[in-house]
């Protein structure tokens, strides 16, 4: 079957857009830029980025993603997509971002405009200036925390707020990611972890790693004890985890894979006040998709505070 000439007429045409019809089917399509950007932005502390501002084509104010038209003003006119979405996210929010990536492309209302809005990710990101948008915009920009974005966007509708569905998929495409990974680990990567350096929320030290396995040291302190004003086991275990994921990690993570740990069995020794504690841990066998391990903790005079194995998932 032949396919149909394309006729296309231009029925109006304003500043920005312009109504066509091609072949009977009447659509809008904007003359006056490249393309339009859609910023999904997040925080190193996990809040989303979002702006408010009123619409005048739905008389209501409306809770978006940080967006905008790409090669739209003259200054502009060849920027890439990339660079247009630095530049929407700075000017609405006052943030600028460290990294960026494509996302996904598709059609924004594929019955009645040709628009293709294009999604990326930001992260890294530091405040620069208050955003707000330029002289024809009054934005407000919101920073939620990743887990209060429902309660948030339920309030606004309460308030007779609409609520741009791109911000759904703003949650899908971030739901997706891996945790505290903004992209899949390549073989070679180098293992974020710095020795003699103290690690996490706790202040345990890697010293040594080796073949034979690792080494890390925690001073006990007063502020990790029980009701029985001893060291709380949850320290001691997390001692050992720490080390027992240091040395599957450093056997695994230049091949490409990572480590996360599946179970753990601990046994209680001894109690301790005070001193430093070093946990040792080695690697007792990897296989395709699981490694054992087995760690150890002794005070600074030689006593057996704690012993542990592990079996980690090694992914993917």
């Amino acid at each position: 079957m032949a396919q149909e000439p394309k006729k296309l007429e231009v029925i109006g045409k304003g500043r920005y857009l312009e109504l066509v019809d091609e072949n009977g089917w009447e659509y809008i399509r904007r003359h006056a830029s490249l393309g339009v950007v859609v910023i999904v932005a997040t925080t190193d502390d996990k809040k989303l980025v979002l702006v408010e501002q009123a619409r005048v084509a739905v008389h209501r104010r409306t809770i978006e993603l940080p967006a905008g038209l790409v090669g739209d003003v003259a200054d502009n006119a060849a920027e890439s997509l990339e660079k247009a979405a630095e530049r929407e996210l700075e000017e609405e929010t006052g943030f600028q971002a460290a990294h960026w990536h494509l996302l996904v492309e598709g059609p924004s209302s594929v019955g009645i405009s040709s628009e293709v809005v294009t999604f990326f990710r930001a992260t890294g990101l530091s405040r620069v200036g208050p955003g707000g948008g330029d002289h024809t915009e009054d934005i407000t920009v919101h920073v939620v925390p990743l887990r209060d974005v429902p309660a948030f966007l339920s309030e606004k509708v309460a308030a007779g707020l609409f609520v741009d569905p791109k911000v759904f998929a703003a949650l899908y495409f971030l739901g997706t990611e891996r945790p505290a990974m903004d992209a899949p680990i390549v073989p070679g990567t180098p293992f974020n972890l710095k020795l003699d350096q103290p690690q996490g929320p706790l202040p345990f030290v890697p010293r040594t790693a080796s073949d034979g396995g690792v080494v890390w040291e925690y001073d006990v302190s007063s502020e990790h004890y029980n009701p029985y004003a001893v060291l709380h086991g949850g320290v001691v275990m997390a001692l050992m985890d720490s080390a027992m994921g240091h040395a599957v990690a450093a056997k695994v993570h230049a091949l490409g894979r990572f480590n996360a740990a599946a179970q753990m069995n601990v046994n209680f020794l001894a109690a301790v006040r005070t001193g430093t504690l070093r946990a040792r841990a080695r690697v007792v066998k990897i296989g395709k998709r699981l490694a054992v391990v087995e760690a150890w903790i002794e005070a600074a005079d030689g006593t057996q505070i704690a012993t542990a194995t592990a079996t980690h998932s090694l992914l993917p």
